[in-house]
């Protein structure tokens, strides 16, 4: 199929590289490779992994024989994506500068939009409840602004609770402000707590829950309608999750974590060329960006959520 859009291979270089630190999806979401854009994944019955038969044989007998009723999920990848017009006149002008790269910076700016929106759709999926056999809504005296709530307990009894423990533990950079200031947590690792003061690090919190990792999530988007005057929101506010997550996850079919990305093809970047009268007096290019995927669960077993934190 022909296609007035040509991939190209610099900008599909600078769109993939790109890398912002404040986002985290894809560390919360870790990306699958599937072979096209229709895919499968299995949920199993958690219950059935566990329970024990009757294993015994007699001399004669015949082994007892059990069926896992898995469930085959069948899902499709998204296409999103973003465009950013440039006019011939800045690409001219670039010509003798050889520091600016009109059609590089335009290829940034429109990724940072794709993966923020990415940012979003993660975000609002680790924040929902619904997505979780195991959560408790904080109520007042224990929430992680209390200086006194025993956070300590609190955490190790919830990473207790679910099939496969937690390893990892998403919250906001609000929260973790509060949460890292508790006196609990200053007390299990041996500060004094008389004072008030003083906090503990990202390291210490992971070493005292027994996890592998804390993410911490900085981004903000605009809340506001377009015309109207801009309203900043923190994307990860509000909860604290706890998930099982396989960082060495290959297949959507076989490996167990809380939620995944499937992606196919990964991240690739188009350039077009529009003439005269479709863009201003002189044309330009239009670069566009896009991502195939799509964020699924793998087990609502594998994590806890806390809300009301603050």
């Amino acid at each position: 199929m022909t296609t007035p859009f040509v991939q190209d291979t610099k900008l599909t270089a600078i769109a993939v590289g790109f890398k912002n630190a404040e986002l985290i999806a894809d560390r919360v979401a870790p990306r699958v490779e599937v072979m096209s854009e229709d895919f499968r994944w299995t949920e199993y019955n958690s219950e059935e992994m566990m329970t024990i038969p009757d294993t015994k044989v007699g001399r004669k007998g015949v082994p007892n024989e059990v069926e896992f009723t898995a469930k085959e999920r069948s899902g499709h990848t998204m296409d999103y994506g973003l465009s950013d017009a440039v006019p011939q006149s800045d690409i001219d002008k670039a010509a003798n500068h050889p520091s600016f790269d009109p059609l590089g910076r335009a290829t940034l700016g429109v990724t940072k939009l794709v993966d923020l929106a990415r940012e979003k759709r993660v975000a609002d999926f680790v924040r929902d409840g619904n997505n979780y056999n195991h959560k408790q809504a904080l109520t007042a005296g224990n929430k992680f602004s209390d200086y006194d709530a025993d956070f300590f307990e609190i955490f190790g009894l919830a990473l207790e609770q679910p099939l496969m423990r937690p390893n990892v533990c998403v919250l906001g950079h609000t929260e973790w402000f509060h949460i890292s200031r508790n006196k609990s947590l200053l007390k299990a690792m041996g500060r004094n707590v008389d004072t008030q003061e003083g906090k503990i690090t990202r390291q210490e919190f992971v070493d005292l829950l027994e996890i592998n990792e804390l993410i911490v999530g900085q981004s903000r988007y605009n809340m506001a309608n377009k015309g109207q005057s801009a309203n900043l929101s923190r994307l990860w506010g509000g909860t604290a999750a706890f998930h099982y997550r396989n960082s060495n996850i290959l297949s959507l079919e076989e490996d167990m974590t809380f939620m995944a990305t499937a992606s196919y093809l990964g991240k690739v970047a188009y350039q077009k060329q529009l003439e005269p009268g479709e863009l201003g007096l002189r044309g330009g290019v239009k670069v566009t960006v896009g991502d195939s995927v799509n964020e699924v669960q793998i087990a609502k077993e594998a994590g806890y959520l806390f809300t009301g934190v603050l």
